[in-house]
Parts: structure tokens; sequence; C-alpha cells
């Protein structure tokens, strides 16, 4: 038996932010696993252990493959047997997240995961919010993602994807129609991460809705600046006269 320590918080290699047609949603990507604040030691037999970090590594690549149905049948058989194995969970999402049918599920893996074994966890609570969001179960989601930023607050905020959790909470916000609310959350994720274009283009969304052309338009020429085309629709339409139509 081996004994392992339960992490709160792992470090995320970036893999890009899907941009929409109107509203930008930052994607979240995968971590990669480095111990950090000691949890209460589990006890894990090696070779269930083993067979886990093997059957992940196969479901990665599956994903890479874009064989999505088949990396969430290894990811569910791998956590059967250890669910307690962290990477399971960063590729069960990866997998999912292009599988409509498959959300419901995540949402339910991913709350039991942090309600009985990774508590606090910041990552896999952001990721329960995304799934949320994407079945339009907004509240819902606004309220994972406060609770995300909170234990983010509590586990290390120097963890350089912080950002997206204010973005994505922004886009909630902003199709909730909570304008000024969801400006605040952009002003966040525009502060922790300065050069996406995303948060510039959201932002001048609502800005536009609460009738502030100078600052919609200066956020989606910034946007623009940072090539989010989709942007020069926006100036052209709404810029050229100096206000907002």
């Amino acid at each position: 038996m081996i004994s392992y320590c339960l992490n709160r918080r792992q470090i995320q290699k970036p893999l890009g932010v899907l941009l929409g047609l109107f509203l930008v949603l930052g994607a979240a990507p995968l971590r990669a696993q480095v111990w950090q604040e000691p949890e209460p030691l589990v006890e894990i037999d090696m070779e269930v252990r083993e067979n886990s970090i093997v059957m992940i590594e196969v479901a990665q690549q599956l994903v890479v493959d874009q064989r999505y149905e088949k990396a969430l049948e290894i990811v569910q058989r791998a956590l059967q047997d250890d669910p307690y194995f962290h990477p399971a969970y960063q590729t069960y999402y990866s997998a999912a997240s292009h599988l409509e049918e498959a959300w419901p599920e995540l949402i339910t893996t991913l709350e039991k995961a942090t309600r009985e074994i990774f508590r606090e966890d910041d990552e896999l609570i952001f990721y329960m919010a995304n799934g949320l969001y994407w079945m339009g179960r907004f509240p819902e989601a606004l309220a994972r993602f406060d609770e995300a930023i909170h234990w983010s607050k509590v586990n290390g905020e120097d963890f350089y994807l912080i950002w997206n959790y204010h973005f994505n909470r922004g886009n909630c916000l902003l199709k909730m129609r909570q304008y000024a609310l969801a400006v605040e959350a952009y002003d966040e994720a525009a502060r922790l991460n300065p050069v996406d274009a995303g948060i510039f283009a959201n932002r001048g969304i609502c800005h536009h809705y609460l009738k502030n052309a100078g600052q919609a338009c200066a956020d989606w020429q910034e946007a623009l600046d940072l090539e989010y085309h989709k942007a020069a629709e926006y100036i052209e339409r709404y810029c050229d006269s100096g206000k907002s139509q």
C-alpha cells in the first residue's frame, strides 16, 4: 500500500481560450499534477494507482485524438477503482466538455468528488461551474464560480489561471443580464490577465448594454488589438458615430 496526500491545488497548462460568436467563454485547460498543501492521507493500493496512471494516460491521448466517448469510458473505469486520483477528474472534464450528453454526469461526479474527497478544491469546483454554465443553469453556475473564487483565495491566488474563474463568472453574469456586476468580474479578470482578448470583448458588450458607449468602444478596440477580429464588427456597427446605437 502507498499513502497519497489529497491535494487542493494543481498547476495547470494552458490550452487556449475558446472564442464564441458574441460571448467569449474561457476554456479551462488541464493542470499538470504537482503536490501542494498536505491533506489527510489515504491508503491506495500501489497496483491500483499504477493502473490508474496508465489508464488516464491512454484517456488523455484519446482526448487529443478527439475520441471523447472512448476516453470517458476509460476514465469512468479508472474512477471506479481509484476515486482519489485527481488527474482522472481533469481528464473526465476534458473529454466530457466535448459531449453535451455527458455534462449532467460530469456535474454529478465533480459534485461528489468535491464534497467527499477533494474538499476546497477550487479547480474541480470551477470545472463543475463550467458544466452548469453549459447547461444554462446560470444561478447554480454563478454560485459555484463564487465558491471556486473563495477557495482560490484560501489556496493561493498566485496560480495563473485564476483569472479564468473571474472571466467565466463574468460570462455567467452577462448571460443573466447583470451587466454592471459582469463588468466588475471582467475588471478583475483583466487585472489578472491583461492580454486576453475575450475579457475586453465581453466587457465591451456589457458597457454597450449599460449605454457606456466610450468604454464599450475602447474595450472592443483593445480586443481587436489583441487579435479578436470579431470586435471589428462591433466597432463598425456601434462605434463609427461615437456612441452605441
